[in-house]
């Protein structure tokens, strides 16, 4: 269901050849949305989806994933990319032969554009949030965590507020790891990672960040190899779609 100030509409498309499911799934969902928003215009959508998936083996599976999608100039085509591309990594996947049986998508529009970018990043070090510009080095403790505090602000013409949300990165205490990065990112601008198996598959569409959060992950390398780990996303109040990057030192006691 597609829903809009007040309006909303309910349709239903059977599809019988599966190749062509992707490309009818955005079809279906532009059609219900360019009714009820009733023009080529800015905005935000609030939407949901849900792929039901019969496996090989019989067992039946639901993927689910929610997102925030923003845009000055044409909010109803913008907002189908995220199911379309959903749907054909399940129907495409090489890892196994499997039925998609419905996908269901609800999708609320508003012709506010919420659309943010970040900022300004903070550090708290002794205590005191302190300024960092990107590139900047800061010292983290090997095991140790590093507060940030992110702060969003409207891009030019948006309806957004001014908001700041904390992330923290742990900087794990592995092998003789001496230097790092943060690699901060809006949500909007963030990508699945790379998957080997089905299952995998679908923790990757269920846990992709929602536009409207900034997360990232921690990179860190020395003598002992190299890593990574994730930063949990922290929401925001609008899409985010911007990346920014801080340089890190390993102290070890």
């Amino acid at each position: 269901m597609v829903s809009s100030e007040g309006g909303s509409r309910t349709g239903r498309t059977a599809v019988s050849h599966t190749a062509q499911l992707p490309f009818l799934t955005a079809t279906h969902v532009l059609s219900n949305a360019d009714v009820v928003f009733d023009g080529i215009r800015g905005g935000t959508a609030d939407l949901g989806w849900t792929i039901a998936v019969t496996r090989a083996d019989g067992s039946g599976t639901r993927i689910h994933r929610e997102d925030l999608v923003a845009n000055h100039r044409d909010l109803t085509y913008a907002l189908l990319w995220g199911v379309f591309r959903d749907v054909s990594k399940v129907v495409r996947n090489p890892y196994e032969e499997v039925e998609v049986t419905d996908v269901n998508v609800d999708a609320d529009l508003d012709t506010r554009v919420l659309e943010g970018r970040i900022a300004r990043v903070e550090a708290r070090r002794h205590g005191d949030w302190t300024g960092i510009d990107e590139g900047d080095r800061v010292r983290v403790a090997a095991g140790g965590t590093l507060p940030l505090r992110v702060h969003v602000r409207p891009t030019a013409g948006s309806d957004a507020r001014r908001d700041s949300v904390r992330v923290d990165a742990f900087v794990p205490r592995r092998g003789k790891a001496t230097r790092g990065r943060v690699d901060l990112a809006g949500g909007a601008s963030r990508r699945a990672g790379d998957v080997g198996s089905f299952d995998e598959l679908v923790r990757s569409i269920e846990g992709q960040a929602s536009g409207n959060s900034v997360g990232g992950s921690f990179h860190f390398a020395g003598r002992g190899g190299a890593g990574s780990s994730r930063i949990e996303p922290a929401e925001t109040a609008s899409t985010v779609r911007s990346r920014f990057t801080v340089d890190v030192r390993v102290m070890r006691g």
